[in-house]
């Protein structure tokens, strides 16, 4: 017995030898027996040692497993992080679409996976994102934060793309909040998916040809495979009782030569016992409003009215239709004239998911509009339509870019297709083709430029423009004058396609709703988006005008619509250096570095006083605006080094709009370096004008909230069409002076005069001849001297702006602005600096004077202290600002409550690159 216990012993210890030497690395875990072994012991509880090898934790918080392919191949060992799935079947499945976004998508990957690989010349990259900037070509698809999948291929002479997204219902996360360990799911079973693609070649360094196609579809999961299709189907579950069928003034601001009917049929599609039959339908209701006008043989709506809500409305007829069971379409034959819009809508029962039967209302859509503005019953003709919902849309474009012989050739041409169904199974389908297109040809000589451009956009192009009351309101109101209007959010989106759900989506422009959004059951999707800053968020998504915060829990990176130039390319406007809700222009010291957007010089195609590279209009990001067509010609050529003449005309017709804009201009620039220490540049444009299309916009008004803080809202203010007949003159004048480094000054002088003719609108009304005219002056210098360890930067800055027209005796807007400024910083180290800053003092007073109304004259003070140090830590740049602020705003009005407060803060930033 010793001899065989020394036996065992001598074999444990080799085989422990062995073993150590083998996997000294390995971490040796617990193992239960397996099929074959000698014994009957079922666990093997050897001895687990730290040593050599690192301890590894349970997979509680981070679930990393081995992971495996549909066909059962082995993966890697980690997470899930995404997941899109689709099923169809003959019969009816539920929750047939699922959207699956896991922890780690979120808290690790934070939005965004790309996988990549090469091949032969070509590279690939599959992204995934919540928010990838996607662009295939101006007319077809231009989206800031696409949420999707994409695919993208490219060698040296080809390149395309492939996406899909569920657009209806995706997951828009919140890189604020982290996600729970389940991650976050959504299955529907109807919605919308988006899915399409854009190629490109290049043949040879001359040609680029390119092909895009989109297609937008309503899919229904209980359905089955065979009865979807790309051209979509209409909502499950609706059974439709009635029909409407309004016409109105497509021109109402002008009040003259609005929709006349002479007669109005309906022809039901009835489908029963297999047998198909067409019915004559009766008219069961006509609703109208006020202002309609009987004729012996038609009826007129022209014009607006005020309904109960005090609100501007264009007059209409409204024809109601019962609809019999068993319908399967209804076509409606009109004989219209002069300048109708024909809209409709349908009253019908959603049956839940409880079997209880809810009434459901769809707004009204576009259907037909007349071109051009006729009033007098010339255009008297038969509309045939069908009814039906939307359920898709296709886009189609092909694009060419040609350099041949000195010519640049560029050019685009798209359709798209909105597809509609009668709500029910077997439903009658119809469709909308609307065409869009340009070219611009351009050729360059010693010397001279010459420039050709021809464009045309429908006006159903992407789907007709929708407006809610408040929004034609806002339109048409003559008392809003220069004052605006604050819209709410379902007023200000206005083109897209309009999808009708009778279980309510989340709002695309708004956040999720798992994240504090709103939902609805008409959202609007668009293809191409209206992003006029060029930022990551679309102009009438609420994180980009809600800056206030009504309707986010957050204030977003990028927010707020301030287009404006961006000479640093660090993607953020240059008038808002401190990246708060306020222009630089409008803040105590920052004012100095910026001055309002008057003072810049820019094109003004449209002709509304706001220069075109920062306004924010309700357009989409397309090269022309839509419902029009039109040609540019323009000849540039250089007399002289700095110096540049410009020559040009364009004319511009609204497609089914009754506007035109007609412009022959001329412009010179010149800019020169006179001496060493002084710059000069001169713009001046003149132009004459026809110009009677309404182009409105948005903009930010202050308002002054709790504590003397100053708050933007977004307002939107409607054209005022100011040169329906004008000539003008504008121009700015801009001079530096540096006679040396301790001194620097700047001054600009702006000017705009615009002189009126008289002119005859549609409805008759004689406006006569007049002037309105805009003029300001600025001036700035300061001067920087070095004592020791102080340096003192004393400031000043001087402007006035006037608006005036010549029949109204009170300027519209006439004030000044005093600024002096002192500000000293004293380096305490080489890392820590005390900045001081006055704007306004005892004797000097920062004075601002409103000529218009006095009782806004007053005078500011704002005292700014901070201690600033910059660190590094942890591998970054940190500065560090701990201050308190003082301000104050004195009226001269007696009895005038007075503004002020003060603030502390302590703030820091953490960066790789210097922190000064």
């Amino acid at each position: 017995m010793r001899r065989l216990c020394q036996v065992i012993v001598a074999l444990l210890l080799c085989g422990a030898t062995v073993q150590a030497q083998q996997d000294s690395r390995q971490q040796i875990s617990l193992s239960k027996a397996r099929f074959g072994d000698r014994f009957l012991s079922r666990y093997d509880a050897s001895y687990l040692n730290y040593g050599w090898v690192n301890y590894q934790n349970y997979r509680e918080a981070i679930p990393i497993f081995k992971r495996y392919d549909a066909l059962g191949n082995y993966l890697t060992e980690g997470y899930e992080v995404f997941r899109m799935e689709e099923f169809r079947k003959a019969s009816a499945v539920q929750d047939g679409s699922l959207l699956w976004k896991g922890r780690f998508y979120q808290n690790w990957m934070r939005h965004l996976i790309i996988a990549s690989d090469g091949y032969r010349g070509w590279t690939t990259r599959i992204t995934v994102g919540d928010a990838i900037r996607t662009q295939f070509t101006p007319l077809t698809l231009d989206m800031a934060r696409f949420n999707g999948v994409r695919w993208d291929m490219a060698s040296s002479n080809n390149r395309f793309t492939l996406l899909v997204s569920r657009l209806s219902d995706p997951i828009k996360l919140d890189l604020k909040n982290q996600l729970g360990p389940g991650g976050q799911a959504l299955r529907v079973n109807d919605g919308l998916y988006l899915m399409g693609g854009h190629w490109e070649s290049h043949v040879g360094d001359f040609l680029v040809l390119g092909a895009t196609y989109l297609n937008i579809h309503r899919f229904d999961a209980t359905r089955g495979f065979t009865t979807n299709t790309m051209k979509g189907l209409t909502p499950p579950s609706t059974t439709l009782s009635s029909v409407v069928v309004r016409f109105q003034d497509d021109s109402p601001e002008d009040g003259v030569g609005g929709a006349v009917v002479f007669d109005v049929k309906a022809v039901a599609r009835i489908i029963e016992n297999g047998q198909e039959r067409f019915e004559e339908l009766e008219i069961d209701d006509i609703e109208r409003s006020d202002g309609v006008i009987d004729a012996a043989r038609h009826v007129e709506a022209s014009g607006t009215f005020v309904n109960r809500d005090n609100q501007n409305i264009p007059n209409f007829i409204e024809y109601v239709y019962e609809v019999p069971d068993s319908t399967h379409g209804v076509e409606f034959s009109t004989i219209v004239a002069n300048d109708y819009r024909i809209l409709i809508r349908q009253d019908h029962l959603y049956r839940d998911s409880r079997g209880r039967n809810n009434r459901r209302e769809t707004n009204f859509l576009i259907v037909r509009r007349a071109d051009d503005n006729v009033v007098d019953l010339s255009n008297r003709r038969r509309v045939v339509f069908e009814h039906g919902m939307q359920t898709g849309q296709d886009v189609v474009g092909l694009n060419a870019r040609l350099r041949l012989k000195g010519f640049d050739v560029n050019g685009e041409i798209a359709r798209s297709s909105d597809f509609f169904q009668f709500a029910s199974e077997h439903g009658s389908r119809s469709d909308q083709d609307e065409m869009a297109g340009y070219v611009t040809v351009s050729r360059e000589l010693p010397g001279l430029s010459l420039g050709l451009e021809a464009f045309h956009i429908g006006p159903a192009f992407g789907g007709f423009q929708h407006k809610s009351q408040a929004r034609e309101n806002a339109e048409m109101s003559g008392d809003l004058s220069t004052d605006g209007v604050e819209l709410e959010n379902e007023h200000i989106r206005t083109l897209g396609t309009k999808y009708f759900f009778n279980v309510a989506r989340q709002d695309p422009i708004g956040t999720d709703v798992t994240e504090g959004g709103s939902s609805t059951n008409t959202p609007i999707y668009a293809l191409v988006d209206d992003n006029d800053d060029m930022d990551q968020w679309p102009d009438d998504w609420v994180q980009d005008w809600d800056i206030a915060g009504r309707r986010i829990k957050y204030l977003e990176s990028d927010a707020g619509i301030y287009p404006f130039f961006d000479d640093d390319v660090d993607g953020y406007a240059d008038n808002n250096r401190n990246r708060n809700q306020s222009a630089d222009s409008e803040e105590a010291f920052l004012m100095y570095f910026t001055d309002p957007r008057e003072f810049y010089w820019g094109d003004d195609f449209n002709n509304n006083f706001v220069l075109d590279a920062w306004e924010d209009d309700d357009q989409p990001n397309y090269p022309y605006y839509k419902d029009e067509r039109g040609f540019h010609a323009v000849i540039e050529f250089e007399p002289q080094h700095d110096v540049s003449v410009i020559l040009g005309r364009y004319d511009v017709d609204q497609v089914a709009g009754s506007g035109g804009n007609e412009v022959d201009y001329g412009r010179i620039s010149a800019q020169r370096q006179l001496t060493p220490t002084l710059w000069v540049r001169a713009d001046h444009e003149s132009k004459s004008v026809k110009d009677d299309i309404s182009n409105p916009y948005f903009d930010f008004v202050l308002r002054e909230q709790t504590q003397g803080r100053l708050i933007p809202f977004q307002f939107f203010f409607p054209d005022e069409i100011e040169y329906r007949d004008s000539f003008v003159h504008r121009g700015l004048w801009h001079a530096k002076y540096r006679p040396n480094v301790a001194w620097q000054f700047n001054a600009k002088a702006r000017y705009e005069t615009n002189s009126q003719n008289a002119v005859t609108l549609v409805d008759g009304t004689r406006r006569p001849k007049d002037a309105y005219d805009f003029i300001g002056f600025l001036a700035k210098g300061g001067y920087v001297r070095k004592l020791g360890r102080w340096t003192l930067m004393p400031r000043f800055k001087v402007q006035y702006m006037k608006r005036e027209r010549d029949s109204v005796p009170l300027p519209i807007v006439e004030g000044l602005l005093l600024a002096p400024i002192l500000r000293a910083d004293y380096h305490l180290t080489t890392r820590t600096t005390i900045r001081l800053g006055a704007q306004g003092l005892p004797l000097l007073n920062d004075r601002r004077i409103d000529y218009r109304d006095g009782d806004n004259d007053s005078n500011h003070r704002t005292y700014l202290i901070t201690y600033y140090n910059q660190s590094d830590f942890g591998g970054y740049k940190v500065g560090t600002e701990v201050g308190a602020e003082y301000r104050l705003q004195d009226f001269d009005l007696k009895g005038r409550s007075d503004e002020s407060y003060v603030r502390y803060f302590v703030r820091m930033v953490a960066g790789v690159g210097k922190v000064r």
